[in-house]
């Protein structure tokens, strides 16, 4: 039997998820987001955001190589998969896409600050 504890934590753990309907995986969707939706661009990233008519909201991620090896790209993706997570009700019916652009990423925390700063810009344009 499990204790109350180890319960309670796979119930925290799985609300954790980052579900596969609020990722955008195919291309074709990225292009749509691409061609379709408004573009907000800074110096570290470049959002796309489109309205959808209802719906949560989804991300998709595009980080080059050019802006360093597996291990920051990935570090980089779950910084902002992290935001998306913590922050649902902000992309209510938006589908986003963000371009990380190969500069020199500063700590991960202010990575997370600049990317909150251009997602905050952006969606108060829309």
């Amino acid at each position: 039997m499990q204790s109350p504890t180890s319960v309670a934590l796979k119930v925290r753990l799985m609300m954790e998820k980052f579900p596969q309907a609020s990722r955008i995986r195919k291309r074709k969707d990225f292009l749509t987001v691409y061609r379709k939706g408004k573009r907000y661009a800074g110096p570290t990233f470049a959002v796309y955001l489109l309205k959808r008519q209802q719906g949560r909201g989804r991300l998709g991620i595009s980080v080059p190589r050019r802006v360093g090896k597996a291990v920051v790209r990935n570090r980089v993706k779950r910084v902002i998969r992290e935001y998306f997570r913590r922050h649902p009700e902000q992309f209510e019916g938006l589908e986003v896409v963000i371009d990380v652009r190969p500069r020199p990423l500063q700590a991960s925390k202010s990575l997370a600050e600049d990317l909150e700063k251009h997602i905050n810009e952006a969606l108060q344009r829309v």
